[in-house]
């Protein structure tokens, strides 16, 4: 398995979901493989978040053992649950990481974003609004 190093780019996208609103950080390694995802519930506490923690984690150990994250994403595609109303446009957690991990698979590298970066001054992390 990868060890993690200290310092990683990543990006984090933001969705809204039945659940409240999902932030997904995607940070990548030196070479700009996507090696740990985060997933935070906007709402703190609760099965929801604990669920959305649990995913991250198991995404984040199966990238450092190999796993491709388009594969893990279309995995999560299509998951449905009590909380989502399709008429607001709003997703599942697990729909709303799989869109958010879409959205970061057509972003380039953080590592390949460095020069932007450099001339605008903004985070290495960016912000990205689903809706």
């Amino acid at each position: 398995m990868k060890k993690r190093s200290s310092i990683l780019a990543g990006n984090t996208i933001k969705i809204k979901t039945g659940c409240g609103t999902l932030y997904v950080t995607v940070n990548d390694d030196e070479e700009g493989n996507p090696v740990e995802v985060f997933i935070r519930l906007g709402k703190g506490g609760g099965c929801a978040a604990a669920q959305c923690e649990s995913v991250g984690r198991l995404l984040s150990w199966g990238l450092r053992s190999g796993a491709d994250l388009k594969s893990a994403m279309e995995s999560l595609s299509g998951i449905r649950c009590s909380e989502t109303n399709l008429l607001d446009n709003k997703y599942s957690c697990s729909d709303a990481v799989s869109k958010a991990i879409a959205k970061r698979l057509e972003l380039k590298s953080p590592i390949e974003q460095e020069t932007i970066i450099e001339e605008t001054k903004i985070w290495k992390t960016r912000v990205c609004n689903i809706y």
